[in-house]
């Protein structure tokens, strides 16, 4: 349902978000290095990815191609994405 190119970033999570708004995926870099990854779910279209805090809140957009983002990704940190599938 995921592929990420990079080795050392696996996911921790994916569920639906807990206010409704998309779906939430949490990723961990585990190698200890800063690493850009590009993750792609190739059965959901999403139109806007948001990097929130760990409690949901969106901080940051990212901008996407299709079904994938890419993400650079601090070491041995969470880092969690919000998809959204309809523009807000």
């Amino acid at each position: 349902f995921c592929q990420i190119n990079a080795t050392n970033v696996i996911v921790l999570a994916f569920k639906r978000a807990e206010d409704g708004r998309g779906h939430i995926l949490r990723l961990l870099e585990t190698a200890g290095k800063e690493t850009a990854a590009m993750v792609t779910l190739p059965s959901l279209s999403f139109r806007q990815v948001w990097v929130t805090n760990l409690v949901e809140e969106d901080e940051r957009q990212l901008h996407n191609a299709g079904p994938s983002v890419k993400i650079t990704i601090k070491p041995f940190t969470v880092t969690t994405l919000r998809l959204l599938d309809t523009p807000e």
